[in-house]
């Protein structure tokens, strides 16, 4: 029950003796409101601290591969050094059949587009082949 003051505004209901009742709002939905917000910023927390543990992990392994990869890389490195020695060029050239050449000669083409030689060509000396194996062939 409501009762209209002198001025036409809705005022508290009045309780059985005539005293007004205090207003009072169901506190329950605001309690549950509450605590729905609470757990679901805990379980957002929780959930960005898995996504990151996770990316953190993923970084330590890709570290890893990373420093194993640079390891490598220096490794093939110094072999491509130790393997292009003038020392060891020149034994695997020779292992291929090859023939080291003599002083070398150059053409020069002179702006008039007569050609002029520089130095004195000449052949490459083939080594004598190595002897046959002692025992004869072996086939």
């Amino acid at each position: 029950m409501t009762a209209f003051s002198a001025s036409g505004v809705v005022g508290r209901a009045r309780s059985a003796r005539g005293r007004l009742a205090p207003a009072t709002a169901p506190r329950t939905p605001f309690v549950l409101l509450i605590l729905v917000v609470l757990a679901a910023g805990l379980v957002l927390l929780l959930f960005v601290n898995t996504v990151t543990a996770s990316g953190s992990f993923r970084a330590r392994s890709l570290q890893l591969r990373n420093d194993a990869l640079v390891l490598k890389q220096q490794e093939l490195q110094r072999r491509i050094q130790s393997l292009s020695t003038p020392e060891h060029l020149a034994a695997a050239a020779a292992a291929l059949g090859m023939v080291a050449g003599g002083d070398p000669t150059f053409i020069v083409i002179g702006p008039g587009g007569h050609t002029k030689v520089l130095g004195h060509p000449a052949p490459a000396t083939v080594p004598p082949p190595p002897p046959p194996p002692p025992g004869g062939t072996n086939r």
